[in-house]
C-alpha cells in the first residue's frame, strides 16, 4: 500500500499533491480537465484559454495557436522595445535615492505592453487608466480568492449578502467595458478603412486584429472574443509583472550574476540599438539566469486539476472524482536539480547530461497539454526588457528580506525594495574594455597580469 506524498485542504475539499516530475506530467496531459475552483473567474473570463474545459476549451486552444507563433510574437519586438526604454527611463528617476519598492512601476509597464500587444492601441491612456485597471483587477482577484478560501462564500446567498456579488459584477462591467471599447474603435477603423488619418496605425498585427478575423470567419462568438481578450491581458500583465519583481529582486542581490548579464548583452547587443530577433538565441546566460529565477520563484507554485478519470501513476492509482494539485514549487526542488536545489545557479542550465529530465520537471509555464500557450511571449518579453534594463542601470537588492503570499499568483508582499543607479557611459565601457583586453595589455607592459588603469 503506498501513501500520497502529500494532501492539502482548501475549505472542505482535500487535494493531493504531486510533486514527482513523472506523475505530474502524466497527470498534465492525461486530465484536461480545469478544476471547479476556475469557475469563480467565469463572470470574468468565461470559458477561455485559462478557465475552460473540454471542447470549448480544445477549439480555442487549436484556433488561437496561430496568435502566439514566432512570427507574430517577432512583430511585437518594436514595442517591447521602446517599451523597454520607457521603464529604463522611470527607473532612472530612482538613481542614487532611498530604496525603491518597484512593483507598481512594473505592473504599469507590463499593463501597457499587454495592451498594446493586445488590441493594437498604441495610444497612451495615462496613469489614471493603468491605476484603474490595475486597482480593479487587484479587487476583483481579491473577492475571487475569498469566495475560494472561506466556505461561507461558497453559498451564492452568503456571497450576495454580503455584498461581494455585487462588487464582482461592477467590476466585471467595468472591465468588459473597457475591452468593450477597445473593440468598438477598433471595428470603426476596419469598417472606414483605416482613413483616420489622425490615428496611428499599428506596424504589427494585434491579437484583437487576430481574433477579430476569427470571430468574422464564426471561430468565436462576440462573447467569446471579449473572453479570450481579457484573458490575454490579464493573464500576461499580472504574471509577467510579478515574475520581473522576482528577477529584478533576485539578480539586485547577486552582483557578479548581474555583471555576467551585463556582459553578455553588450557583447551581443551593444551599448544602444534594440534588440533584433537574432539577438535572443545568442543570450544564453541571460535566459538560464530567468530560467532560474522561474525555477526558484514561480508564480504559480500549486496547479489543480480534477481527475476526471482513474489515471495510473508510478506507485498508486489516481481514481475518477480525486482533487490533486501538481507543484511547480515542489519539483523545482527535486533530486534532478543537484544537491542544493535552494541555491540560486543559473550555470545549472548547462549541464547537457541533466538538461533533459529539467525541462521536463520545470513547470514555471505549467505542464503537458496545457501549459501556458503564452510561454515564448512572456520569455521574449521578458529577455528584452532584462536586456535594456541591465545595459543603462545597476541595482541592487536582498532577496532574503523578500516575503510572500498567493492572491491568485505568488507575490511580493514586501522586502523586495531595490535601490537604483546608473551605469557608466558607453563609450566608457568600451574605452575600459578595450585597455582591460590581454592584447594592448601584453604591448604596454609584456605581463598581461600587471597592468590595470581602473584599479
Amino acid at each position: 500500500m503506498h501513501s500520497y506524498p502529500h494532501t492539502f485542504n482548501i475549505s472542505t475539499d482535500i487535494f493531493l499533491g504531486i510533486a514527482d516530475p513523472d506523475d505530474a506530467n502524466t497527470v498534465a496531459n492525461a486530465c484536461l480537465q480545469k478544476h471547479f475552483l476556475y469557475k469563480v473567474a467565469h463572470p470574468y473570463l468565461g470559458q477561455g484559454l485559462f478557465t475552460g474545459s473540454g471542447p470549448v476549451w480544445k477549439h480555442h486552444r487549436k484556433v488561437l495557436s496561430p496568435a502566439f507563433s514566432i512570427p507574430v510574437i517577432n512583430g511585437f519586438f518594436d514595442v517591447f522595445n521602446s517599451q523597454s526604454r520607457r521603464m529604463v527611463s522611470e527607473l532612472e528617476e530612482q538613481a542614487g535615492k532611498e530604496p525603491f519598492d518597484h512593483v507598481m512601476l512594473m505592473r504599469d509597464s507590463i499593463l501597457r505592453i499587454s495592451c498594446i500587444t493586445a488590441f493594437g492601441d498604441t495610444e497612451d491612456k495615462g496613469k489614471d487608466f493603468v491605476k484603474d485597471y490595475v486597482n480593479a483587477v487587484d479587487e476583483l482577484a481579491h473577492i475571487l480568492m475569498n469566495r475560494l478560501n472561506k466556505v461561507w462564500y461558497q453559498s451564492d446567498l452568503i456571497y450576495k449578502l454580503a455584498g461581494l456579488k455585487k462588487r464582482e459584477t461592477e467590476l466585471v462591467n467595468f472591465l468588459n467595458l473597457i475591452t468593450d471599447k477597445v473593440i468598438n474603435r477598433k471595428k470603426d477603423l476596419l469598417k472606414n478603412g483605416n482613413n483616420n488619418t489622425e490615428t496611428k496605425k499599428p506596424s504589427f498585427r494585434s491579437f484583437l486584429d487576430i481574433v477579430l478575423e476569427l470571430t468574422a470567419n464564426e471561430s468565436f462568438t462576440e462573447d467569446e472574443m471579449r473572453q479570450e481578450l481579457n484573458t490575454m491581458v490579464a493573464a500576461a500583465f499580472e504574471t509577467t509583472s510579478q515574475q520581473l519583481v522576482f528577477i529584478l529582486t533576485m539578480i539586485g542581490s547577486y552582483p557578479k550574476v548581474q555583471e555576467q548579464v551585463f556582459e553578455e548583452v553588450m557583447e551581443v547587443i551593444g551599448g544602444d540599438r534594440d534588440v533584433e530577433k537574432e539577438d535572443l538565441p545568442k543570450l544564453v546566460y541571460t535566459e538560464a539566469v530567468i530560467k532560474e529565477i522561474l525555477r526558484l520563484v514561480a508564480v504559480a507554485p500549486l496547479v489543480p486539476r480534477y481527475i476526471d478519470k482513474d489515471v495510473k501513476l508510478k506507485n498508486y492509482t489516481l481514481r475518477a472524482g480525486s482533487q490533486v494539485f501538481f507543484m511547480p514549487h515542489g519539483l523545482h526542488r527535486t533530486k534532478v536539480w543537484g544537491d542544493n536545489p535552494e541555491e540560486f545557479k543559473p550555470e545549472r542550465w548547462f549541464d547537457s547530461e541533466k538538461l533533459p529530465q529539467m525541462n521536463k520537471s520545470f513547470a514555471a509555464f505549467s505542464l503537458g497539454k496545457r501549459s501556458c500557450i503564452g510561454r515564448a511571449y512572456a520569455m521574449t518579453s521578458m529577455k528584452i526588457i532584462l536586456a535594456h534594463l541591465v545595459r543603462q542601470l545597476r541595482w541592487t537588492a536582498d532577496h532574503t528580506k523578500m516575503q510572500l503570499g498567493i492572491d491568485v499568483t505568488l507575490r511580493s508582499t514586501g522586502g523586495h525594495e531595490i535601490v537604483v543607479e546608473r551605469r557608466i557611459s558607453n563609450n566608457n565601457y568600451q574605452m575600459e574594455k578595450f585597455y582591460k583586453s590581454d592584447s594592448i595589455i601584453e604591448a604596454l607592459t609584456g605581463d598581461s597580469n600587471s597592468f590595470d588603469p581602473f584599479r
